[in-house]
């Protein structure tokens, strides 16, 4: 079973609903006329789009789910400091375009963007913070 803990689980979590809610919305299928032939007829979701499996790509190279958590808690909360350990898999797995992206695109939820400003400086912070953090040895 997949852990919810994670920022970048979060960020698959919420791009997921923003699909499901999309194809959901899409137009209505009219109902036959009584009398005439039964036609049972699902819409199947849209594909997703490229940026949205870029995303999908970024958000599962984070592991473990822990860090996803101290990041997500970092960046968007303000509440956390990101361990050594989840620095240096953010910095090598994840990369910083992947990091911004997410970010960003969680960015377009109501509850994220009215602390927009502060969510990009918290986000520099960590990333700036964890490119600082020394390699570890083998």
């Amino acid at each position: 079973m997949a852990s919810f803990n994670g920022f970048y689980d979060v960020v698959t979590i919420m791009i997921s609903f923003t699909l499901l809610f999309t194809t959901s919305l899409c137009s209505e299928i009219s109902q036959p006329p009584s009398g005439g032939p039964s036609h049972d007829v699902t819409s199947a979701p849209r594909p997703l789009s490229s940026y949205e499996k870029y995303l999908t790509n970024c958000a599962s190279k984070l592991k473990p789910a822990e860090c996803g958590k101290q990041i997500f808690s970092a960046v968007f909360v303000g509440n956390q400091i990101v361990s050594d350990y989840c620095c240096h898999s953010l910095v090598n797995d994840v990369g910083k375009s992947c990091h911004y992206d997410l970010t960003r695109n969680a960015l377009q939820w109501p509850a994220y963007a009215k602390n927009k400003t502060e969510i990009l400086k918290r986000n520099d912070k960590v990333w700036n913070d964890c490119i600082a953090v020394r390699p570890i040895l083998p």
